[in-house]
């Protein structure tokens, strides 16, 4: 079993070999190379987290200078020190990574307060890598820096410790007034980091075909059932550009401000049969953008979008990151400008991110245009976004907040508040499978709805639950097959009561969803 694995580790088939080894720990948890390959695996498929709790359970001591190299990075990546200048320091001189690994073996002695060691280490990083060249002599001259400053404060203690002997005083140096053991009020200025951002915005780079068939259920309580069909095909491009800035963290120089942009074009074609029922919790700004500002939805329809959205962001101590940022998106439906739809925004974002998790708030604003180019709605959100990476491929997302609408087009149907909190656990399995689940809550107030017979417009607050579960299936990194199963309950309380049973026998209280979505992913 074991050869077999490290045959296909060997091939390159890094998820394959991943599957295989995962087999064998589970028959023989304690077959140590087994371990090690595996955390070898999850370090080739760049998955940080887990290659760290991997190497953490076998012995250093014995790794071949590759093995050392990459258990000092994952090590390195977690931000534990003592565990990336141990394998770091462990890579021999000749050997290809051998510069590289006294670089980064540097960086940790410096985080360690070993300045004399980083020292040594830098030093020895003679051969590397224009970006990394350039900040090595950076590095170097701030550690010389610190070990002089931390030299000279030893030779004041022992200083002040002897005068301190020959007057009888018996002062303890570094106690309360004694200012040669006080800390100095001035250190060295930190070096930039090396080129490279690490926040939490991202640029995407991909094209994208998509298609995907969804039967939606409706029943209106009790009284009725009806369904709808939506058939989607599309294509999608999308290409963004990060430009380092520079300007780095005070307390970390290896966080680096950037700036980006990116740009996104589609085309759909859409069939719906039956009315297609709005679910906020799933939706985005597209969806908010085609479904309010589309009158009567159509059965069959093209159209094509582009957008573009520049954002900065900015690190600041403790991990924290400051963003900024806008959107720009037309419709063009049937490919013509005449009727073209869409939405303006902006948001600004702050957060922390560490190597397992992170959390941001984030605040939002946007409009959104109707075929003359006029607002027809505006919202304002808040929220709090958060995840957490656990070992062996499981992962927490959960997010909560406030959305206010302002609708400025008389007959547009929708709520002026909604209060939302969503949480999702995701598990990663063998031969690129994932599972999902979901479970969401909103409570939506003063919600408009038009064509109640009798009534013409009914008034009611709503509180929804949201069940989902997913399970996606990519064998290849290009090619995906996702099933959808969405359940989402509304209990209504109409402000008129008399228009109660009118309402329900024309707006369904609960909604069951079931999707079915190939995509073809091309990255670059």
């Amino acid at each position: 079993m074991f050869l077999e694995a490290t045959r296909l580790f060997n091939a390159g088939k890094f998820p394959q070999a991943l599957q295989a080894y995962d087999a064998i720990l589970r028959k023989y948890p304690g077959h140590e190379p087994s371990t090690i390959q595996y955390a070898k695996t999850l370090y080739r498929l760049d998955r940080m987290p887990e290659s760290y709790a991997m190497f953490a359970r076998v012995n250093p001591q014995f790794l071949d200078p590759e093995t050392s190299y990459e258990y000092g990075w994952s090590f390195y990546s977690n931000k534990h020190w003592d565990g990336a200048l141990f394998a770091f320091r462990r890579v021999p001189p000749g050997h290809a990574l051998y510069d590289l690994a006294n670089y980064y073996g540097g960086i940790s002695a410096m985080r360690l307060k070993r300045h004399a060691e980083a020292e040594e280490l830098f030093e020895k990083a003679v051969v590397l890598p224009d970006k990394l060249a350039k900040t090595r002599g950076l590095y170097l001259k701030h550690v010389q820096s610190l070990k002089l400053l931390q030299e000279k404060q030893e030779l004041a203690k022992e200083r002040q410790a002897e005068k301190d002997k020959a007057t009888g005083s018996g002062q303890t140096p570094g106690a309360p007034g004694d200012k040669a053991g006080a800390p100095a009020a001035t250190t060295a200025a930190a070096a930039p980091a090396p080129a490279g951002h690490q926040g939490l915005e991202i640029v995407e780079k991909v094209a994208r075909i998509s298609r995907s068939s969804a039967q939606q259920l409706q029943d209106f309580h009790g009284f009725a059932e009806r369904k709808a069909r939506i058939d989607v095909t599309s294509f999608g491009f999308s290409f963004g550009h990060i430009v380092p800035l520079p300007m780095a963290a005070s307390d970390d120089p290896t966080r680096q401000a950037a700036v980006a942009i990116q740009l996104a074009l589609a085309a759909e074609e859409r069939t719906t049969e039956g009315t297609e029922q709005r679910l906020i919790i799933e939706e985005d700004n597209a969806d908010i953008a085609r479904l309010i500002t589309t009158a009567q939805p159509r059965r069959r329809s093209q159209s094509g979008t582009a957008s573009i959205g520049p954002w900065i962001e900015i690190p600041l101590p403790s991990k924290i990151w400051a963003s900024a940022g806008g959107r720009m998106e037309y419709r063009y439906p049937e490919f013509e400008r005449v009727g073209r739809t869409g939405s303006r925004e902006g948001r600004v974002q702050l957060g922390v991110k560490e190597a397992s998790w992170d959390l941001a708030t984030r605040v939002l604003f946007a409009d959104f245009v109707g075929t003359d180019n006029e607002v027809v709605t505006s919202l304002t959100e808040g929220a709090l976004i958060g995840k957490y990476n656990f070992p062996h491929k499981l992962r927490l997302d959960g997010s909560a907040g406030y959305k206010r609408f302002e609708y400025l087009t008389e007959g547009l149907e929708g709520p002026d508040g909604v209060t939302f909190a969503t949480t999702e656990l995701r598990q990663g399995l063998p031969l690129g499978i994932s599972l999902r689940a979901m479970g969401g809550f909103e409570q939506q107030t003063n919600a408009i709805f038009n064509g109640i017979p009798t009534w013409n417009r009914v008034a009611a607050d709503g509180v929804t639950t949201t069940g989902r579960l997913r399970m996606v299936v990519a064998p290849l990194p290009w090619i995906s097959l996702t099933a959808t199963q969405l359940w989402s309950m509304t209990k209504w309380d109409i402000q008129n009561p008399e228009a109660t049973e009118a309402f329900e026998r024309n707006r369904p209280d609960f909604v069951s969803t079931l999707t079915i979505q190939g995509d073809l992913l091309f990255p670059f």
